[in-house]
Parts: C-alpha cells; sequence; structure tokens
C-alpha cells in the first residue's frame, strides 16, 4: 500500500499494456490479482508487425508503475525486392546512366531491412558497373555506384538479387544505347562536272547513303 504494507488481503489488480504491437501469454489473463503476500511476477510475450520501440506499461488499481520495460521490434527476414530508380534509361555507348539503378529491401509486413547485401550484375549488352555489391540501409535502400552501358545500338540488361540468394525475387533493369549519329561522310564520286548530263553525287555514311 502507500506505506510499504505488502497486500495479502483483497487484492491488487495489475494490468499491462502496451503502445507497440500486441500482449499475448499474460500470466493469468491481461488483469491480474496479487494477493501472495504482495509478491507477483507478471509476464507476458510481446508480437507485432511494426517496427519500433514498444514500452510495456503496468498500473496498479489503475495508477501507473514506474518500472516499465522497453522493446525493441525490429524486421522480420528479407521477402520483397523493389526497384526504386534507374530502369529504362538510355546513354551512349561506354557511358554512365543518369540515374544509378537502385532497390528496397522490407519483410513480409512492409517495414525496411537493413544490412542486406544486393549484387548488381550485368546479364545482358556487355556494360558494367561499379560498387557492386552495396548493403541497404536503415531505410531499406541500395542503389550500384555506376552503371555504364556496353556496345549498341542494344539493350543493356542489368539484375539485382538479395543475399541470401531465395529470399527474396531479383528484379531487372534495363538500358538502351541509341544509335550513334553521323560523324562521317565520304565524297565517292562525281565532286566537279561540267555538261548537259552530270553523274549524282553518292555520299556515304555508316549505313546511310545519300543521293543528290
Amino acid at each position: 500500500d502507500e506505506f510499504g504494507h505488502n497486500i495479502t488481503t483483497g487484492g491488487a489488480t495489475v494490468s499491462l499494456t502496451t503502445n507497440l504491437g500486441t500482449l499475448v501469454g499474460v500470466t493469468n489473463g491481461t488483469t491480474v490479482n496479487a494477493v501472495d503476500q504482495g509478491n507477483g511476477t507478471y509476464t507476458a510475450k510481446l508480437t507485432g508487425t511494426t517496427v519500433g520501440t514498444a514500452t510495456v506499461t503496468g498500473t496498479l488499481n489503475g495508477n501507473p508503475i514506474l518500472d516499465n520495460a522497453t522493446v525493441t521490434i525490429g524486421p522480420a527476414a528479407p521477402a520483397n525486392l523493389t526497384k526504386t530508380g534507374g530502369d529504362g534509361q538510355s546513354a551512349s555507348v561506354g557511358a554512365a546512366v543518369t540515374v544509378d539503378p537502385s532497390v528496397h529491401v522490407a519483410d513480409q509486413y512492409g517495414n525496411p531491412v537493413p544490412g542486406v547485401t544486393i549484387t548488381f550484375a550485368v546479364t545482358g549488352g556487355g556494360g558494367s558497373v561499379t560498387l557492386g555489391t552495396p548493403v541497404t540501409d536503415a531505410s531499406g535502400n541500395a542503389a550500384v555506384g555506376s552503371w555504364t552501358l556496353g556496345s549498341g545500338p542494344a539493350t543493356n540488361a542489368l539484375q539485382a538479387s538479395a543475399s541470401p540468394v531465395g529470399t527474396t525475387t531479383p528484379v531487372s533493369f534495363a538500358g538502351y544505347v541509341p544509335p550513334t549519329a553521323v560523324n562521317d561522310s565520304s565524297q565517292a564520286m562525281g565532286n566537279t562536272q561540267l555538261g548537259s548530263s552530270l553523274t549524282p553525287n553518292v555520299l556515304t555514311a555508316g549505313d546511310a547513303t545519300i543521293n543528290g
């Protein structure tokens, strides 16, 4: 009681609550009575699907108990790998795309999962990457250092997968190398001619033929 005496008759009602998650398996139910010479132990399992810090609060006959318990709820195993940027870009041969491909890792409840190693690997087009094995940050995000496209015109492909393999489904990024612009031409014949009948000039440039 308020004078420090043990409660031996009448009982004292203790309740446990939490601000995050759910308490299950509370001893003798959510509300219990301490009648054993004032001594009692009250246990519960905290379960939840949201990452954060939970505080388990007890009340005695409706009055707050100062000694509360704090529990940290972390994410579950990686379950979902999604693209967050860098797909469907184009760049010149041997040039890096503007936006570095990036991914997000979440558990089955949608919570971000940090500390997951992502492997970015070129699967088509002959390009290359830098910093190809980043680790997800506190928000569950990771990005490749850079992605340089290979020879073209062609479609380049980049795949991202999470480690350990099998926890998530890999995702793929596409990059495109547009045809190069005409940058060289040669005059084949008919430069300077006089007369009533002229041979047409033929200019060749790559795979283009220009008659004029």
